[in-house]
């Protein structure tokens, strides 16, 4: 989210990456973008897991140098 253009809506990246996803054949349950670096939808992000794990592995993926460890680290 942070280096994306001020212009451009979240709610329209989250439902053009639903339905990405969808076509591809995931079942996300949410979708978050997210800023480690501004704290923004962290705890949001980290009570949805919480909520809905139910003991199971929860994988961070996404290319490299996106911040998945600084996201990972700020929800420590």
């Amino acid at each position: 989210v942070d280096l994306l253009p001020s212009d451009v809506k979240s709610s329209k990246i989250e439902a053009w990456l639903k339905k990405y996803l969808k076509d591809q054949g995931f079942k996300a349950r949410n979708v978050f973008l997210t800023s480690a670096v501004k704290n923004k939808a962290i705890d949001d992000l980290f009570n949805f897991i919480d909520q809905h794990r139910k003991g199971r592995n929860v994988y961070i993926v996404g290319v490299s140098n996106v911040g998945k460890s600084t996201l990972i680290n700020s929800m420590l």
